[in-house]
Order: C-alpha cells, then structure tokens, then sequence
C-alpha cells in the first residue's frame, strides 16, 4: 500500500526539499517568509501521506491522500512565488527559473485538481474507488513536491550565481511591503502565543502575491480588522475544549 500511495517517493522528496529550503533560508534571510511556510506545509503533506498509507478505512485513506495533494500544492506555490520573486536581469537565467517554476505551477495545478477529487468523493467511496482515488492524490503530491524541488534548486543556483543582483530586486518589495508587514505582525499579535509566528510567516507569504501597495494595505488591515479577531476566537476555542 505505501509504494501504491506514492508514500515513499513523497517522503523522499520532501527530505530533499525541506534540506534545501534550510540551506537557502540560511543563506539568504530575505526568503524567510515564503520559504518557511513551504517547508511547513511539505511536512504536513509527508504527515497526511504517512497516514493514508496506514489508514485501513477507504475514507479515511482518501481524505489523507487529499490533505497531502493539499499540502503539496501549498508547497509549489510558495516555491513558485519565490522564484517569481528573485529574477535575475540576464535573459538566460531569467528564462531558465521562469520554465522551471512554470512546471512548479502546472503540478501545483494538478495536485490541487487530485485533492479536490478526492475530498469530493470521500464521504462514500468504496474500497475499490478508495484505492484508484488515493493513489491519483499520491502522484500528483508526490509531482508537485519533485516540482517544487526542482525550482528550489534553480533559484539557489541562481542567488548563488548572482547574489548581490537577487537581493537588490528583492529590497524594493521588502522596503515598499514594510508598513504591510507591521500590520501583519499586529494582526499575530492577537492570536494564541503558539500560533503566531506560523501565521504571521503565513500571512507574509500571502503578501508577496499581492502585486500593488493598495492590494497590500487593503488585505493586511482587513485580516487586522476582521480576519484575525474571527481566527483568534476560533482557536482560544480550541484550545479550551482540548483542554476541558
């Protein structure tokens, strides 16, 4: 079951991946954010992985497989906004890390369609459905994973090669992101010690999709206004029925 799961080529990638994303945070801290939160949702994938290889219910073996697509998908995005986000000015290189985080976001596709599937059917999948449905999950995560390594690689090539050229195109958006930022780490400030640092790298990373300072300043006030009062409830809720 774990082979037909795709379980250990997930896992391995994602030992790979998370080994790589360590290297460049160390070398770079400018892709903290992005990186960091890729490396966390490659874990949860390789966790879901490791349950739906173990599950012996159909549903439950589906609704694993989809959490790990999900997770995958994650970590391709995350992957690709980072990549988008350290161009290089030589029209090679350039081409290079944009076809490369082009495959990243045609299997970010792809898992994200797998898990979709299967969180459609597994509320009432049989045993036979379960195993063809967990299995195409398996593979697409276990795809946008190898995916997001690939780019992961091309781009600590690629600041490796030019690392003085990557940061200076990156400070413009690190200066003009500032004030964004400063909200977002007041909207983490109102949620539960243990979460904050997750959401607030979480929230940063969405930032870095957001391609003008109004986009910025709208989302990052509304989550401070709405988005983190509502989120904070709900998890001192949590917290307190686990405790009870």
């Amino acid at each position: 079951m774990t082979r037909r799961l795709h379980t250990t080529r997930l896992l391995r990638a994602e030992e790979t991946f998370s080994r790589t994303a360590a290297e460049l945070i160390s070398a770079d801290a400018g892709t903290h954010g992005p990186a960091s939160a890729a490396r966390r949702a490659a874990a949860a994938a390789a966790d879901a992985a490791r349950r739906a290889a173990q599950a012996s219910d159909p549903r439950s073996r589906v609704a694993y497989a989809a959490g790990a697509a999900q997770e995958a998908a994650a970590v391709a995005r995350e992957t690709k906004i980072l990549a988008m986000r350290a161009l290089p000015a030589s029209e090679a290189s350039r081409k290079r890390l944009v076809a490369i985080a082009g495959k990243a976001a045609r299997a970010e596709s792809r898992a994200a369609a797998a898990a979709n599937r299967a969180l459609s059917v597994s509320g009432w999948v049989g045993p036979l459905r379960a195993g063809k449905v967990a299995r195409q999950a398996g593979a697409a995560a276990a795809g946008a994973l190898e995916e997001a390594q690939r780019t992961l690689s091309a781009l600590t090539e690629t600041l490796a090669q030019n690392p003085e050229q990557a940061k200076a195109a990156r400070k413009p958006w690190l200066r003009r992101a500032a004030a964004s930022r400063h909200v977002l780490g007041m909207a983490a400030s109102l949620l539960p010690a243990a979460q904050r640092d997750r959401w607030r790298e979480e929230w940063i990373s969405q930032l870095t999709e957001k391609a003008t300072r109004w986009e910025r300043a709208n989302w990052s006030l509304s989550l401070l206004l709405n988005g983190a009062p509502r989120m904070a409830v709900t998890l001192r809720r949590k917290v307190s029925r686990t405790i009870r």
